[in-house]
């Protein structure tokens, strides 16, 4: 069937997304078949196939992104772990198929992959630009991807693309099951519009609403996944500023100019007690001294965001880092710190940093309620660091639950710093990319081979009004 041609797309762009994701549907059914140990076998491909480009990721990096090498080995360690998160549930068979047998029906279930997914913006570092963790949980569950790299980086993005194809062919996979292409006139809204497209995530949470918008004009919408926000609160509780303002200081700087850009604590909330002017100094001082960080695909959101701080009432700067020595580099920003009052917070919304900015913000806060009601006021996180000494108990109890509905991880008296990719994360994250499928009074012939009756580990039955294996 001849596809219309989105408005916004370039036809020559949208005749090659048309068959870059027919080529993906076509490859959907066979790898959403595929056994578990097919699909961790891809993802251990994958690992291997970007530690052996790990030299020319790094000089990729430098030369358009000027990153260091540190920070590529950081992302790259963030993958792997997220890889081992994802084989250990797929190894697991975490989603068994049930049978039901009760009368007068019979009801069979299943997961199945929802087809090919859309990864729309890339990420703004060397690799997730082309394998992030949207894609990564994707191909765990089945679907093919299509990935939608940023102009910014092109030699990154191909670098990291032909690894994870070698990865697909020597899993034996069709090359369908991943696709890279570059940034085209309106190809995201081509890519978002496609009926073969069956959910798409976004690198941000404010062009995953702008997408969710546009999803609506489908004839049939899909999923749109949005990453939350970024500013990673770290709440310092009265007992641990006190003991240990200093240190909090440096290690919180510290993490701020080397964390990834999605999990850099960018807002730091203590009580107006005694400690907080020495936490205050030691970020003047440590932010000061930092060197500019390279943005070469968001140095405009950076100022803007920069301005904005600056310009809410009762917002004043802090410090920013040191000038760069030398000509400057296209895209090298200054890091900044400003600081308010909790009763002058900004509104939530645009706390969440779309740009990853390196602007952080240090709060002061009257007293613990204070604390809390600016916790209540925190849309989601990837992130919340929570700092507590011996008297902060009681308080860091009331506060636990609010960072509970807030953040996926949670570091207690710790930095934050690359994702944490437990077994739970991991199984969410896989999730997404299913629906259910129910089955009833199928004749068994007819069922998928784990649903079989023979298959006694997937057959339960309703015995004595209680569900029992």
């Amino acid at each position: 069937m001849v596809q219309s041609v989105p408005s916004t797309a370039h036809p020559d762009a949208w005749s090659r997304l048309d068959a870059l994701v027919r080529r993906a549907d076509s490859a959907a059914g066979g790898f959403g078949l595929s056994h578990a140990a097919t699909r961790c076998r891809l993802l251990q491909a994958i690992a291997s196939e970007l530690d052996a480009q790990a030299e020319a990721l790094q000089e990729a990096a430098r030369r358009e992104l000027g990153a260091t090498n540190a920070s590529v080995m950081l992302e790259r360690a963030a993958i792997r772990q997220q890889i081992d998160a994802l084989c250990m549930v797929l190894q697991r068979h975490h989603w068994q198929q049930a049978a039901l047998e009760t009368a007068p029906l019979r009801l069979a279930a299943e997961h199945v992959a929802l087809g090919p997914v859309a990864i729309l913006g890339g990420g703004a570092t060397p690799v997730h630009g082309a394998i992030g963790p949207d894609a990564l949980a994707a191909l765990a569950a089945g679907c093919p991807v299509i990935v939608h790299a940023r102009a910014s980086h092109p030699l990154c993005h191909a670098l990291a693309g032909q690894a994870v194809l070698r990865a697909v062919r020597a899993a034996g996979l069709p090359d369908g099951v991943y696709a890279l292409t570059p940034e085209l006139p309106g190809s995201v809204e081509a890519l978002l519009a496609h009926p073969d497209v069956r959910a798409a995530a976004a690198s941000n949470r404010a062009d995953a609403l702008r997408l969710m918008r546009r999803s609506l004009d489908r004839a049939e919408p899909i999923p749109v996944l949005a990453e939350p926000g970024g500013c990673n609160p770290v709440f310092i509780l009265p007992g641990a500023l006190n003991a240990q303002a200093e240190h909090l200081g440096q290690q919180l700087v510290r993490q701020f100019a080397a964390a990834p850009a999605a999990h850099r604590p960018a807002l730091v909330l203590a009580p107006e007690a005694d400690g907080f002017v020495d936490l205050r100094e030691t970020i003047i001082d440590a932010v000061a001294a930092l060197p500019a960080i390279a943005m070469p695909d968001d140095a405009h959101g950076h100022l803007q965001r920069v301005d904005w701080l600056l310009s809410a009432p009762r917002v004043t700067m802090l410090a920013e880092g040191a000038v760069p020595a030398g000509p400057v580099t296209r895209g090298m920003v200054r890091p900044m710190f400003a600081e308010t009052d909790d009763a002058h917070l900004p509104a939530p919304p645009l706390l969440d940093d779309a740009c990853r900015s390196p602007a952080g913000l240090l709060v002061r806060c009257r007293d613990a309620h204070a604390m809390l009601a600016v916790a209540a006021r925190l849309g989601r996180q990837h992130a919340a660091v929570l700092h507590i000494g011996g008297d902060d108990m009681a308080l860091a109890g009331r506060l636990l639950p609010r960072l509970q509905r807030m953040a996926g991880q949670i570091g207690i008296n710790s930095t934050v710093a690359p994702p944490a990719w437990h077994v739970a994360a991991a199984s969410h994250a896989i999730e997404r990319f299913l629906r259910p499928v129910v089955y009833q009074d199928a004749p068994p012939i007819l069922l998928p081979a784990a649903l079989q009756d023979d298959n006694p580990l997937h057959l339960w039955r309703a015995v004595d009004g209680e569900m029992r294996h």
